[in-house]
């Protein structure tokens, strides 16, 4: 008897931490969600299209992140755009959270919200959850809240909540981080998941799947997946690298920060002044280039270090590129201007 009451104090102790633990926020003024990827469907449902048609395929490394605001029947959103490795990118959807009430919504054009994560729930809550589904690794269904867990991530405990849909034939195990989200997909992109990158060094989901989210960010990184680079740095596929957030089929042997050679910028974030420093000693051209794949800016230049205003640009993420006359690329950096 006495061994029961120690254990049922001990389980409310572990209840009234979770529901005194201060919640974290999934949505900053800058939202970065990389990708290692060999194929997804981005749709957490069938909705009308914007400017990314659907399914929409990717094969290489692959990203969503918020550019700018927008205003929705009266409610502010933030733009999401999806973009591949190497393509243009294209306007994905909107996203907006209640912090008071911990839930994240998405919705595109003429379309009814989508409650994507709900950080309220308590055991037992069930959530519908429509997903565009292609035999992939999960099913449209209700969702039971059935376990509730912590796990620290960049010196924060986070919520972690574990759902099943006990009604579906196949779906596995849905789970949702505090502040991050999924890590196949921010925004259930799980019709078409199934086998394909397969890191087998690092077990469970997403590492079984054909997507793993590699990072996600704000100003710095929020979630860094650190086995799944390891594991792909030692694969036998090919060289598609940017940094430790942007690769896919990497081959062995490749340095982490640069495949073409040392280039950093500082400051990173920035507000206006940006000083590139590189180890390229012959002339080249600096191109600034930001999501939607247009050059913002650009200059020829002859020397290690150069410097650059960015106070009069949008805020968000940009892409420094060093390129030869010839139009090789040598040198490339993500920059965030706040």
């Amino acid at each position: 008897m006495k061994k029961r009451l120690l254990l049922f104090l001990s389980l409310m102790c572990v209840l009234a931490g979770l529901r005194a633990q201060k919640y974290v926020p999934m949505l900053d003024s800058v939202n970065v969600w990389s990708y290692s990827t060999v194929e997804i469907v981005t749709k957490p449902q069938i909705q009308n299209s914007i400017t990314c048609s659907y399914p929409r395929h990717y094969w290489g490394g692959s990203s969503e992140y918020t550019l700018s605001d927008t205003i929705i029947n009266s409610v502010q959103y933030q733009k999401v755009y999806s973009k591949n490795f190497n393509s243009n990118s294209c306007l994905f959807g909107f996203v907006r959270e209640d912090t008071a009430k911990k839930i994240i919504y998405f919705r595109d054009n003429d379309s009814i919200e989508t409650v994507l994560y709900n950080f309220s729930m308590k055991l037992k809550d069930t959530i519908n959850i429509k997903i565009y589904s292609t035999g992939g690794y999960f099913q449209s269904g209700n969702y039971k809240l059935d376990s509730i867990k912590t796990v620290t991530l960049n010196s924060k405990i986070r919520t972690v909540f574990h759902l099943n849909c006990h009604s579906c034939s196949y779906s596995h195990t849905l789970s949702w981080i505090e502040g991050i989200g999924n890590l196949g997909d921010f925004i259930y992109s799980y019709g078409g998941l199934g086998s394909g990158i397969n890191i087998y060094s690092c077990p469970g989901y997403p590492h079984n799947t054909s997507q793993i989210m590699t990072c996600f960010a704000h100003k710095n990184k929020v979630y860094y997946d650190s086995c799944a680079l390891k594991g792909a740095l030692g694969h036998y596929g090919n060289n598609n690298y940017l940094d430790s957030c942007d690769y896919w089929g990497v081959v062995g042997g490749i340095k982490e920060h640069n495949p073409f050679g040392t280039i950093s910028l500082s400051p990173n974030p920035a507000t206006s002044i940006v000083t590139v420093r590189t180890s390229e000693t012959k002339a080249y051209c600096l191109e600034l280039v930001n999501m939607l794949g247009q050059v913002v800016f650009h200059s020829n230049v002859a020397g290690q270090d150069f410097s650059f205003d960015v106070s009069m640009l949008p805020k968000g993420l940009y892409i420094v590129q060093l390129q030869e006359i010839s139009g090789l690329v040598i040198g490339r950096q993500k920059l965030i201007v706040q």
